[in-house]
């Protein structure tokens, strides 16, 4: 084989791991609001939140857990989409975990959120 095709065949296959690699890890703001600019998300930490498709009705035992902080801004870009930013959410809304101890397995994947005094779950979006 020639030095010129083993050169192409390894910039091929460097390729291909570069796109694979790509598409692994969970769901960033900029993927969700790409491809769906309307949205409801909200980040907090490495997690980005989607608010809950149950209706309202169905989320009256909704307990709000430790404070974990407020929607700083609210936007719609894909870029720069920051900790504690929300697509839809109000800024000043509260962010609660779902645990009052810290204790519960679930709790980085469910959050509570208070806006204009109601309650609203939203859940985490995770690869695979």
């Amino acid at each position: 084989m020639s030095v010129r095709k083993l050169m192409l065949l390894a910039a091929f296959a460097l390729l291909l791991t570069a796109c694979g690699d790509a598409g692994m890890g969970n769901p960033t703001a900029k993927n969700i609001l790409k491809e769906n600019p309307e949205a409801d998300i909200v980040r907090v930490g490495s997690f980005v939140y989607t608010a809950s498709e149950k209706p309202a009705a169905e989320m009256t035992n909704l307990e709000k857990g430790i404070n974990i902080g407020k929607v700083k801004k609210t936007t719609d870009s894909p870029y720069f989409f920051h900790d504690f930013y929300a697509s839809r959410l109000e800024k000043g809304s509260k962010i609660y975990s779902t645990d009052k101890h810290g204790s519960r397995e679930d709790t980085l994947y469910i959050l509570v959120i208070e806006e204009d005094g109601e309650l609203y779950e939203y859940y985490t979006l995770l690869e695979g």
